[in-house]
């Protein structure tokens, strides 16, 4: 804090200050400025910059100031140009405006005023400044391998300073001699590819605080070079062709392409030519001839270019010059066809008849009267194209050489070919494919004589007859009439002519077989051709021999006769001494076969065989044949295949058994599991070992049955059968056939049990039927300690197809109703009667006394038992009682309709194990047998 004597010392200070300041200053009366203010202002290259000077007088005696203005000292006054002076706004101010502010304007800018005797004058100073500019560009490069700069050449004023970084922000070193920093430039040393990347140009001017950031792309660039040749595809290209030329060159970035054809560039896109300049592809859509030429590629990058260049030569597929049909050569003359072709390369000539496997290309004579010829032709204006020509010459025309001929024309990218037809006109000949000169006739018979002559025109055809026992007499040409009928000529073709001449015969026309003329004519000559009508006769005696003999059949094969009299044999028939049996058969192929049906078994017969043709039959051949006495049926023939379709079932199927005189009147089905030696196949299937200990029995009733289904099967085993079948003599021999179930499939099951589909042939059709087996009826029986499995099936022998899964389920609601409905009686009883209910159940109770000695099929269990351990097979007949008598009333319709002499009741077969007294078989039936168990089923039932 000052003291006071300190405070008035400076004020007595301070006003004598003021007062010395005012006494060493003129008075002014008027006020002037320079707008912008400021003692220095600043301009910047290549900008405007306007300076105003105003005056303000403090006087109102409307006076004018006088404005002048100083540069350096000197005196503006042009009113024109970059720097000039112009009024103000008002008659009080004036301006020096610079249009474009350069280097060296820089400098004291003085206004000097005058208003009367009174001058006063203001000044500031400009200060030029110049902005950054880059002049280098952002995009540079360098070459593989050698020294490369990034240039960064910056102006401005004052002078700038360049500090290199990359694009990351950090600062470029030299520390490792690769980069040498130089003025307004970076220098890298062994370029590759690596240094291909953005470098950063940091500049900056200091005085001004101006800065600008300029990025440079360095690419590394390495020169193109092509390796190989323009490529052009196709190899060969030919005349309309879509071609492509592809040329492949490396560097980098990628070079991008050109062509020239010939001197000539050619352009990126014209109409038929695209060029792609990335890939190097050049197509040309649509070859022609004028494109061959030299085609050069060009490939080039900021490193350089390079180019390569491949002929393309232009094929051309042949063209054969247009020739003429010749239509009226005459036989003898000479004639010929000139096959002249163009291409390239130059094309090869081959001539070829049509429909003729020669083919004509060597010079020289071919065949009799036919010569090959090769000229040049004489047209060679153009050096591109070839040209060859093949002459075709005959000399002379003959009537063979009609026909059509083909000229081919081949190079090595096409062929052409052009066809020519030759006609000559000739006289009839009989060259035809008509070959027949011998007809046959009969009594009774109109016979038709046919003539086909070749001719050029079209020939007329007469019928003579010669006197062959006379030859000084004329020949009589034979007119319609009589036994003669001449039909009208047939043109078959373009030059064949048919004739035809029908004798109408009987038995007193013998002296019309013999020798006719056909005569064929025509303006350039005639031809004559021998034509016979021979007498045809009824056939000699037929070749007979025997195949087979059964009880009341026997087979006959017939060969025809060596001599069939002149006409095929169409049909045998045979008569039967001693009876009224006759037949017939048609004739097929070389052997026919005669089944001769309804005899007796054990007799000898006389058949008498007869060949019959167009005239008749002929005689017969007498063939003693003995038929065999009743026996057993013969082996089955078992046709199903040996790989079954389902995997838990099989359909065996067999084919019509032979007749052995006494009818069939069951089968037998024996099958196991066995283990088979393996091999592709079935044929050759041998059984190894069993995997069953048992084999399961089926019994099938009546003769009709030409499958079964057995069911139950394993997938993807194999199944030994056995099938055998009886009749009231015996049984057959067995007939073994080893299959495989399939390995997929739905199995025929039901939760009930097991089903099994049968086939079964009778007199009225096929019947099918389906049984259900509860599986839970395989029961154990242990006897002399062997364990015997049984199960057995029924069906019945009159009923329908099956039932089906809604007929079961209205089934189970119909016994459920009728179980209901008992319960409902018996409560009802129970209530109301229960006298009459205690009755009821003595009565049953009684019932039950009478049959408990005796078994379900009526036999005594006791008897049974004893019988069953004596044997070692049981039999469990599944029918029930009902069903029996079912078949037992209609056993003929389980017989084959074929079969002759059957009885209308057949009689039972003799017992023949002490099995079979045990019970009646039913119509199927099941049984296992053991290994230690013979497979010898129950005798044949009763009908």
């Amino acid at each position: 804090m000052f003291s006071t004597n300190n405070m008035d010392f400076a004020y007595i200070l301070l006003v004598a200050a003021f007062f010395t300041t005012c006494a060493g200053q003129k008075t002014i009366s008027f006020s002037m400025k320079i707008t912008p203010e400021g003692d220095t202002i600043d301009g910047n290259v290549g900008s405007g910059k306007v300076l105003t000077c105003s005056a303000v007088s403090q006087s109102d005696s409307g006076q004018k100031p006088e404005i002048k203005w100083f540069i350096n000292g000197v005196e503006l006054t042009a009113t024109t140009g970059r720097v000039r002076i112009e009024l103000g706004s008002d008659s009080s101010s004036k301006r020096l405006r610079i249009n474009s502010v350069e280097d060296g304007d820089e400098g004291e800018y003085k206004c000097e005023v005058t208003f009367g005797s009174e001058t006063d004058s203001r000044k500031t100073n400009l200060q030029v400044y110049k902005l950054i500019t880059i002049k280098s560009p952002e995009n540079q490069w360098g070459l593989f391998g050698q020294e490369g700069n990034v240039m960064c050449e910056a102006e401005a004023k004052p002078s700038p300073t360049i500090t290199w970084k990359f694009e990351d922000g950090s600062r470029v070193t030299t520390d490792n001699n690769k980069y040498v920093i130089g003025q307004s430039k970076l220098t890298i040393k062994d370029l590759s590819f690596e240094d291909s990347k953005n470098y950063v140009c940091d500049v900056v001017v200091d005085q001004s605080g101006e800065a600008k950031v300029f990025t440079i792309n360095y690419v590394v660039v390495k020169p193109p070079t092509i390796d190989l040749p323009p490529t052009i595809q196709p190899n060969n290209p030919k005349v309309g062709d879509r071609v492509t030329i592809s040329c492949v060159a490396q560097g980098s970035p990628q070079p991008t392409y050109e062509y020239k054809r010939g001197e000539n560039l050619i352009a990126e896109n014209k109409e038929g030519i695209l060029l792609d300049k990335n890939s190097g592809i050049l197509t040309i859509e649509k070859l022609q001839r004028e494109d061959e030429a030299l085609y050069t590629c060009i490939a080039s990058n900021q490193g350089g270019k390079v180019e390569k260049s491949n002929t393309l030569d232009v094929k051309i597929p042949p063209v054969i010059k247009q020739m003429t049909n010749i239509t009226d050569a005459a036989e003898g003359g000479n004639i010929n066809f000139k096959c002249e072709a163009e291409g390239d390369p130059e094309p090869s000539i081959v001539w070829k008849k049509l429909g003729s496997e020669s083919t004509y290309s060597d010079t020289g004579v071919k065949e009799e009267g036919l010569t090959i010829e090769t000229f040049v032709p004489a047209d060679l204006s153009d050096a591109i194209i070839k040209r060859a020509g093949k002459t075709i010459s005959f000399n002379p025309v003959r009537y063979s050489h009609v026909g059509i001929y083909v000229c081919s024309a081949v190079n090595t990218v096409g062929n052409a070919t052009q066809a020519v037809s030759l006609e000559v006109l000739y006289k009839p000949n009989f060259d035809t494919d008509f070959k027949d000169k011998e007809f046959w006739g009969w009594a009774g018979h109109r016979a038709n004589l046919t003539c086909v002559a070749r001719a050029n025109e079209k020939a007329g055809i007469q019928w003579i007859i010669k006197d062959e026992a006379d030859p000084t007499k004329l020949p009589v040409r034979i007119e319609n009439g009589g036994p003669y009928t001449i039909s009208e000529n047939r043109q078959l073709g373009k030059d064949l002519t048919a004739g035809y001449l029908e004798i109408l015969l009987d038995s007193t026309s013998s002296q019309m077989y013999r020798n006719y003329i056909c005569e064929a004519k025509n303006s350039f000559g005639e031809a004559t051709q021998e034509i016979t009508l021979k007498e045809a006769t009824t056939p000699e005696q037929p070749k007979v021999s025997l195949e087979s003999a059964y009880t009341t059949m026997v087979t006959l094969n017939v060969e025809p006769p060596t001599r069939t009299g002149g006409q095929p044999v169409t049909e045998y028939s045979y008569t039967v001494d001693n009876t009224a049996l006759t037949g017939k058969a048609t004739l097929t192929g070389q052997v026919t076969r005669l089944e001769v049906d309804g005899l007796e078994p054990s007799k000898s017969y006389i058949i008498r065989v007869k060949a019959r043709n167009n005239v008749g039959l002929g005689t017969d051949y007498p063939f003693n044949v003995e038929t065999l006495k009743v026996s057993k049926p013969l082996r089955l023939d078992i046709t199903s295949p040996a790989n079954g379709a389902d995997a838990t079932q099989y359909v065996l199927m067999w084919a019509d058994p032979a007749n052995s005189g006494s009818p069939i009147t069951s089968f037998r089905v024996v099958y196991r599991m066995v283990e088979v030696e393996a091999n592709d196949d079935p044929t050759k299937w041998k059984v190894k070992a069993d995997k069953d200990t048992t084999s399961t029995v089926r019994t099938i009733n009546g003769g009709g049955a030409r499958s079964y289904t057995i069911s139950g099967l394993q997938k993807d085993s194999y199944y030994e059968i056995r099938l055998t079948a009886f009749n009231d003599i015996g049984e057959s021999d067995v007939e073994i056939k080893i299959i495989r179930t399939g390995k997929g499939g739905s199995s025929q099951l039901s939760q009930a049990g097991e089903v099994i589909e049968e086939s079964e042939k009778s007199t009225d059709g096929n019947v099918s039927k389906i049984l259900e087996v509860d599986k839970s009826e395989e029961r154990k029986n242990e006897t002399n300690d062997e364990v015997l499995s049984s199960s057995s099936e029924s069906a019945d022998e009159t009923g329908s197809a099956g039932v089906g899964s809604g007929a079961i389920v209205g089934i189970i609601v119909g016994i459920l109703i009728f179980v209901l409905l008992i319960v409902v009686i018996v409560v009802f009883i129970w209530k109301k009667k229960p006298e009459l209910l205690h009755r009821l159940s003595q009565n049953i109770g009684t019932g039950r006394e009478e049959e408990r000695g005796k078994g379900e099929d009526g036999k005594d269990p006791a008897e049974e038992e004893k019988l069953i351990k004596n044997d070692t097979v049981k039999v469990e007949n599944e029918t029930e009682e009902g069903k029996n008598e079912a078949v037992e009333e209609h056993p003929e319709e389980f017989e084959p309709d074929s079969k002759p002499e059957q009885p209308t009741t057949p009689e039972a077969p003799k017992s023949v194990e002490k099995t079979e007294e045990l019970t009646t078989p039913a119509a199927t039936t099941e049984i296992k047998i053991t290994p230690e168990t013979p497979e010898k089923p129950p005798e044949n039932p009763t009908a």
